[in-house]
C-alpha cells in the first residue's frame, strides 16, 4: 500500500529537512542557555560553600583574637598564672583547646592532666614560626592532634605575654570542615577538596582518595573551579559535573527527535486514515455504480435515471423512454419536468425544490407526485439520493409505482387493515434497499411518520423499525445457509450500509456470529433428498401474514378456489403468510411464478418439514439464479395437521 504520492513525498522531505535545521539552531541556542544556566546553579552553589567555610574561618579567627586580647589585658605576674587562665578561657570558648607559646620556648596548653612531651621544640613547629613571621593570625595547616586523636587544625595569633612574643592558637577538629561538605553533597554529587598551595588535600568529600595530589593539575582549565579561603593558604576546589551538560541537552535533543517523529507519525496516520477513508469511498462508489447498473439492466423496482450537477441525464432505463413525455421534451430533467403536461405547476415546483435541496444537503429525499393523465393516472414515489463529488453522476432519481400503496379503501372487517398489509408486502419485496426507512414507508403511504407507526404497531404488535430489521436479518440467515458469498457481500443483499452493523445486530439477535451460524449449519446438514419436478401454471394470490385474517379472505373471493395455500419466507417454517388465489385487485398480492416446481413427499421419507427444505434448497439454490433472493416455497393449509406436499420453484 503507497501512503504517500510523489507530491506528497517531496513536500514531507521539504518540512523534515526544514525541521532538523530548525532542530539543530534550536539546539544549539539551548546548549547555550543550559550551559549559562548549570554554571550559574554551580558557581551558586560553590559560593554557598565558599561562603560557609569563610564565615567559618572569620569566626575562629575572630575568637582567637578576643581571647589573645583579653590573656594580654589580664596582668598576668608570674608564668604559673597562665595556664589557669588559658583552661578558664577554653571553657567559654568553641574550642576543644588552646594552647600558648612563648619565645623563652615555653609552652603552654588548656588541659589540666596533659603532659607536654620532654623533646617538644615549639620553634620546630609550623604554626608557630608561620605565625611570627605572617605577623597576623592565620589558619594552619592540618595535622593530627595529640590531645584529640583527629586531624585538626589551629587558628593562631601572635601575642605579647610577660613581655615575651609568642603565638596564641585555638584548635579545632576539621570534623566541622567535613560537616560543611556533606551539606554540599546533598545538593552535587561530585568531588570537593581543600588543598594548601602546595596542592595537598587538607579535606575532601567524594570519589578520590585523599593522598591524591593537586600539584600536577592545572586548577585553572575548565574541569575545575578554584576559590580561595582569605587569610589562609587554603583553596576550595570543586569538580564541575560536565555529565550534567552532555545528559540533559542529550535528553533535550531525544525529546525534540521524538516529537519529530510523533509529527512524522501523525502525519502518517492522517495521510492512511485518508487513503482508507478514499478506498472505502471508491468501494462505495463502485457499489453504486453496480447498484445503478444492476437496476438499469434487469429494471427493478421502477424506473431509475442519474444526472449530473445541471440536472443532465447521464443514464436512464429502458423504461424510461415512454415514461409519460420527459424523454421527448428534452435531456435535461429540469427541463422536462418544467416542460411536463402531466405535473401541475405546483408539482413541478415542489419536485425541482427537492432536487436541489438534496444536490445542496447531499441527503436523500423523497416526494409523492401524481402523473395525471387520462388513461394512465398513477402515483409515483420518487426517491432522490446524492452520489457524491466523485460520482459521475450527481443524484440517482427512482420513480416507484405506488397507486396501489396509496389506496384508502376500507374493506369491511375490523381486524384486517388493507393497507397495512399493502405496506407489509412491500417491504418484503424492497428489503435489500438500504434506504427503506419509516420515512420512505410513510410516503408511501401518505401518513406522517407518527402516525404510520402508531397504526403499524396496533396492527402488528411490533415497532416498524423492528419489523424492517427482523425481516433483514432473516433474510440473511438465507443467504448464510444457503449461498456462498461473502458475509460483507450479504450485509449489502440484505439492506445493511455497514457491515459492522450487521455483524453487531446479528450476533445480538441470535447470540452467535454470523461466519459461526453459517460453520454450525452447513456441518450438520445432509443433502439426500428424493423429489419431482413438476409443471405449474402461474397464478396471482392475495396474502396476509396474520392466520386470523383467514375466513376474511375467504369470504371475499367467494366464487374462486379457497384453498390456502401458507407461503414460507426465507426457507423457515417459522416465517409463514397465507393466501389464497384472487384475481382481487384491492388486497395485496404478488404472483406464484409458473413453470418447474420441486415436489417433496414428507410422509415417505419421514422428513420434517424444516428438514426437507433445508435439503432440497442446499441442493439446487443457485444465488446467481434468484438473484439472491429465496424461492418460493409453499404447502396447502390443513388445520391440525403436519403438511403432506411441499412445493418448491426451481429455477434453472
Amino acid at each position: 500500500m503507497i501512503i504517500f504520492n510523489k507530491k506528497e513525498h517531496s513536500f514531507i522531505v521539504v518540512i523534515s529537512i526544514i525541521f532538523l535545521l530548525f532542530l539543530t539552531i534550536n539546539y544549539y541556542f539551548n546548549y547555550q542557555l543550559l550551559k549559562e544556566n548549570i554554571s550559574r546553579y554551580e558557581n551558586a552553589l560553590f559560593n554557598k560553600v565558599h561562603s560557609k567555610i569563610q564565615d567559618w574561618i572569620y569566626s575562629n579567627f575572630k575568637d582567637v583574637e578576643k581571647i589573645s586580647l583579653l590573656l594580654q589585658n589580664e596582668n598576668i605576674q608570674d608564668a604559673k598564672e597562665i595556664q589557669p587562665l588559658l583552661h578558664k578561657f577554653q571553657q567559654s570558648s568553641n574550642f576543644p583547646y588552646i594552647i600558648l607559646g612563648l619565645d623563652d620556648g615555653s609552652f603552654y596548653i588548656s588541659d589540666d592532666d596533659y603532659v607536654t612531651p620532654h623533646n617538644y621544640n615549639l620553634k620546630s613547629r609550623e604554626w608557630y614560626n608561620d605565625t611570627l613571621k605572617a605577623n597576623k593570625t592565620i589558619a594552619s595547616n592540618p595535622y593530627i592532634s595529640m590531645r584529640l586523636g583527629l586531624r585538626s587544625v589551629s587558628i593562631c595569633t601572635p601575642i605579647n605575654l610577660l613581655k615575651k612574643y609568642g603565638v596564641f592558637c585555638g584548635g579545632q577538629p576539621f570534623l566541622f570542615i567535613r560537616n560543611y561538605f556533606k551539606e554540599y553533597k546533598t545538593l552535587y554529587d561530585k568531588n570537593l577538596y581543600l588543598i594548601n598551595k602546595n596542592g595537598e588535600i587538607l579535606a575532601s568529600f567524594g570519589n578520590l582518595n585523599e593522598t591524591i595530589s593537586f600539584e600536577y593539575i592545572n586548577l585553572s582549565n575548565n574541569k575545575y573551579s578554584v576559590f580561595d579561603i582569605k587569610n589562609t593558604n587554603w583553596k576550595l576546589v570543586f569538580e564541575r559535573d560536565k555529565e550534567i551538560y552532555t545528559n540533559e541537552l542529550n535528553r533535550y535533543l531525544l525529546i525534540n527527535l521524538l516529537f519529530y517523529i510523533f509529527c512524522v507519525l501523525i502525519y502518517a496516520a492522517t495521510n492512511f486514515i485518508w487513503f482508507r477513508k478514499s478506498s472505502v469511498n471508491f468501494k462505495k462508489l463502485n457499489e453504486q455504480n453496480i447498484y445503478i447498473e444492476n437496476v438499469l439492466i434487469k429494471q427493478i423496482n421502477g424506473i431509475l435515471i442519474t444526472c449530473d450537477e445541471t440536472f443532465n441525464i447521464v443514464s436512464a432505463s429502458l423504461e424510461f423512454d415512454s415514461f409519460y413525455d420527459f424523454k421527448k421534451i428534452s435531456n435535461n430533467l429540469s427541463s422536462s419536468i418544467n416542460q411536463s403536461k402531466f405535473l401541475t405547476p405546483s408539482q413541478k415546483d415542489a419536485l425541482i425544490n427537492e432536487l436541489l435541496i438534496s444536490q445542496n444537503s447531499n441527503k436523500t429525499r423523497y416526494i409523492n407526485i401524481n402523473f395525471n393523465a387520462d388513461i394512465n393516472s398513477k402515483n409515483y414515489l420518487i426517491t432522490i439520493t446524492p452520489l457524491g463529488k466523485k460520482s459521475p453522476s450527481s443524484l440517482s432519481i427512482l420513480f416507484q409505482d405506488v397507486t396501489n400503496m396509496q389506496d384508502k379503501e376500507k374493506i369491511n372487517d375490523s381486524s384486517y387493515n388493507l393497507h397495512i398489509e399493502k405496506l407489509i408486502l412491500f417491504i418484503k419485496q424492497n428489503i435489500e434497499d438500504e434506504n427503506l426507512c419509516i420515512k420512505k414507508i410513510a410516503k408511501i403511504g401518505g401518513y406522517s411518520k407518527f402516525h404510520l407507526q402508531r397504526i403499524f404497531k396496533d396492527y402488528s404488535n411490533d415497532t416498524l423499525a423492528s419489523f424492517i430489521r427482523s425481516l433483514r436479518l432473516r433474510r440473511a440467515k438465507f443467504l448464510l445457509k444457503f449461498s456462498d458469498i461473502k458475509v460483507t457481500e450479504i450485509s449489502k443483499k440484505c439492506g445493511f450500509s455497514y457491515n459492522e452493523t450487521f455483524t453487531r445486530s446479528f450476533t445480538k439477535k441470535y447470540e452467535i456470529s454470523p461466519t459461526l451460524y453459517r460453520e454450525a449449519f452447513n456441518k450438520k446438514l445432509q443433502n439426500k433428498l428424493q423429489f419431482k419436478i413438476i409443471k405449474k401454471i402461474e397464478k396471482r394470490i392475495i396474502i396476509t401474514y396474520k392466520i386470523e385474517n383467514l375466513d376474511f379472505l375467504k369470504s371475499i373471493n367467494k366464487n374462486e378456489s379457497n384453498d390456502i395455500l401458507v407461503l414460507i419466507e426465507n426457507g423457515d417454517l417459522n416465517q409463514k403468510l397465507y393466501a389464497i388465489e384472487s384475481k382481487d385487485i384491492r388486497s395485496p398480492s404478488f404472483k406464484l411464478n409458473g413453470g418447474d416446481w420441486i415436489k417433496i413427499d414428507l410422509e415417505s421419507q419421514n422428513l420434517s418439514p424444516q428438514e426437507a427444505i433445508n435439503r432440497s434448497i442446499k441442493s439446487f439454490y443457485d444465488e446467481n439464479l434468484y438473484e439472491f433472493k429465496p424461492p418460493q416455497i409453499y404447502y396447502f393449509f390443513n388445520e391440525n395437521k403436519n403438511p403432506k406436499f411441499i412445493y418448491i420453484n426451481l429455477k434453472r
